[in-house]
């Protein structure tokens, strides 16, 4: 497998576990119901699934939005992280229009940051091109001029 593949499913699975930690930790640690309320919908509690299954599709779908940039722009890393950044900040107002409490707002904000945290840094990284060290007699020679 190669590196930058292997870097995509250790980011997707990276996602995964910190959407799953940061959910226990809300719920379980700090003991906040993360209820919402949808209009013309009764009341539900945000689980433990929908959270990591959110987490792997927008990190799988940010991967792939990434990899089609690098095709056809320069600098995709940039524009890539102002997309992703924009996108964070709309998936914000999920939480802040809908969350039964100030708790669960404040709860379900702390989730989406540090998966977005995680995606974002994990994307970047994953698709950062893979540098080969340079052996010292190498780099002496390039230094130096020599063949």
């Amino acid at each position: 497998m190669n590196p930058v593949r292997r870097n995509r499913h250790v980011t997707v699975a990276a996602t995964a576990a910190t959407a799953a930690t940061s959910w226990a930790l809300v719920t379980k640690g700090l003991g906040v119901h993360l209820g919402v309320r949808f209009p013309h919908a009764a009341a539900s509690v945000v689980g433990l699934g929908p959270t990591v299954g959110a987490s792997v599709a927008a990190v799988v779908v940010g991967s792939a939005v990434f990899g089609l940039m690098q095709r056809r722009i320069a600098q995709p890393a940039r524009y890539w992280t102002v997309l992703a950044v924009a996108v964070f900040a709309a998936s914000l107002a999920l939480p802040l229009a809908f969350a039964t409490t100030t708790a669960a707002t404040l709860g379900l904000a702390a989730i989406h940051l540090a998966v977005a945290f995680a995606a974002i840094t994990g994307v970047r990284l994953s698709n950062a091109a893979p540098r080969v060290a340079k052996s010292g007699t190498a780099l002496d020679r390039e230094l130096l001029g020599a063949p």
